[in-house]
């Protein structure tokens, strides 16, 4: 058998896609770029954007903009140093939430858990080793509809949320903006992992009375004793019939 990790990245990346399909497993990043190459137009919102991961996925294989959100210093001069002369791409360093000002921020052993939101009993009890505090950080933090506003076109949108544990409250801060939202692919805790955070059922709850359609859920996360912690989901607005 071939070694995969040989072959290009981008070429790689497809041939997974094919396999998984042809085998009929969820496949989120599939689904997105069907999305996203089905209109170019879209813009893609990367909200929780840590190191680019997703947005080197997106420029890859997409020609929509990308504007990758992301409040935490190391990681804002990271995606500085990949994409920041790159022409599809504009950085934003805030975290997106219900109001703008300014808040503390943890940050955390591994930095893919950084949060506004303190841990629950979920992550301390699952995670202890990767969510553990080692500093904290002031933010600024904006709503959607605010940095909207300041926009010069009207744009539509495509948006992934992972903020671990906020992901309503983004949501909640752009009651404007939604109606041009047309796909949102979010990580949604289905236990306490965070404090004050929303879970799954209560961001599809909101996403429904906006319009949106559950289209997918994505295989969860376990933690080593085998407990479901988290799941990512795909909303769409489908077309009237």
């Amino acid at each position: 058998m071939p070694d995969l990790r040989a072959l290009p990245r981008v070429f790689r990346r497809r041939l997974l896609r094919f396999l998984r399909r042809r085998v009929g497993t969820p496949d989120a990043w599939g689904d997105i770029i069907d999305t996203l190459r089905a209109d170019p137009e879209l813009v893609f919102l990367d909200i929780g954007a840590h190191t680019g991961g997703t947005v080197q996925r997106i420029a890859d294989e997409c020609t929509n903009r990308i504007i990758p959100f992301e409040p935490t210093p190391d990681s804002i001069a990271t995606l500085q140093h990949r994409f920041g002369r790159h022409p599809r791409v504009s950085i934003e360093p805030v975290a997106l939430s219900d109001h703008s000002g300014t808040a503390p921020f943890h940050l955390n052993a591994n930095s893919q858990t950084n949060s506004l939101l303190e841990n629950d009993h979920g992550n301390l009890r699952s995670f202890p080793n990767d969510v553990r505090h080692e500093s904290t950080t002031e933010i600024r933090l904006l709503r959607l509809d605010e940095w909207e506003a300041t926009r010069p076109a009207r744009d539509r949108f495509f948006m992934k949320l992972d903020v671990q544990g906020a992901e309503l409250q983004v949501l909640q801060g752009a009651d404007n903006t939604l109606d041009r939202i047309i796909g949102i692919y979010a990580e949604c805790p289905l236990s306490p992992m965070y404090k004050d955070q929303a879970e799954f059922w209560q961001i599809h709850e909101f996403l429904s009375s906006q319009g949106f359609d559950l289209a997918q859920i994505y295989p969860c996360l376990k933690d080593p004793q085998g407990r479901a912690c988290q799941t990512d989901a795909l909303w769409l607005r489908f077309p009237e019939a």
